[in-house]
């Protein structure tokens, strides 16, 4: 019933080939699932299946044994972890973004900044730093108020990211200054920079 599909597209098949394939949170799962029947695992399994519709359903599995006559069998149980796993995204992703442009906020920024300057170290690959903040944005605060200057910095993100590349990084680091990791050379970076500056202008 979960996974919206016809019974007869469900019974006799092995849960495996319900399994989604190329799913990080599967890696294994048959090979967990063989110890979870054995009794030989004790934590929940997470794995990831597709309902007809296209939904990722996250389940947790987990055995249990019990006497059937005079034969230990193991009980395998379900649980719908969906509804858990969509809050605890979103309440990641509210952490590391800022709510009035959409960009990441400081908290994000510093994650990528670590994340993206070991990979540049492990890889020798290149990374530039391009930092931006609006002149005299303070008096525009004082001059129309504080919430026609967030919708400036909304505008604003939004045309930044409009001019970026995917693999760039767009970060409000504090009030009025954004912060954009680029795995650029300086050459590229900086002309990024000034096609940026030209564009606020």
């Amino acid at each position: 019933n979960t996974l919206k599909l016809e019974r007869e597209n469900v019974i006799g098949r092995k849960f495996m080939e319900l399994a989604m394939e190329n799913e990080p949170s599967n890696v294994q799962l048959s090979e967990k699932i063989s110890r979870l029947v054995k009794n030989d695992l004790s934590e929940e399994v997470e794995c990831k299946l597709c309902t007809q519709d296209g939904e990722i359903l996250s389940l947790g599995l987990k055995g249990a044994p019990v006497q059937w006559g005079v034969d230990m069998m193991t009980l395998l149980s379900c649980t719908d972890n969906s509804k858990l796993r969509r809050t605890e995204e979103q309440l990641k992703r509210m952490s590391t973004t800022d709510a009035s442009t959409g960009t990441l906020n400081r908290h994000g920024m510093e994650r990528v900044l670590t994340t993206e300057i070991e990979r540049a170290v492990r890889y020798r690959g290149s990374l530039s730093l391009i930092m931006l903040d609006i002149d005299c944005f303070r008096n525009m605060n004082e001059r129309i108020g504080y919430a026609a200057s967030d919708r400036v910095l909304k505008e604003l993100s939004t045309a930044l990211k409009a001019r970026i590349r995917s693999t760039d990084f767009l970060g409000r680091w504090g009030g009025d200054e954004f912060m954009i990791l680029t795995p650029s050379q300086i050459t590229a970076t900086y002309q990024l920079a000034e096609k940026l500056r030209d564009m606020v202008q």
